[in-house]
């Protein structure tokens, strides 16, 4: 996997989260990518077990490794 342009922004049990320019991307131990989904307006804040959290505006959501949301809650 090439480290141009890319910062990983958490790591969970499973899989690890980088931003990659406008992109939010998900990879396995192996460094397959999963999933993806755009980082406009949002930021990475933790991994941890088998989700991520970010701050979206006023918002605080999770999601799990395929990027689908699993909760939020105003921050």
């Amino acid at each position: 996997m090439s480290s141009n342009r890319i910062e990983v922004v958490g790591i969970a049990s499973s899989f690890f989260v980088t931003e990659e320019g406008s992109w939010i991307r998900v990879y396995d131990e192996n460094c397959k990518r999963i999933s993806q989904m755009s980082s406009s307006n949002i930021r990475v804040i933790n991994a941890a077990g088998n989700s991520f959290t970010t701050k979206e505006g006023s918002w605080l959501r999770v999601y799990d490794a395929k990027c689908k949301r699993i909760s939020q809650r105003s921050a």
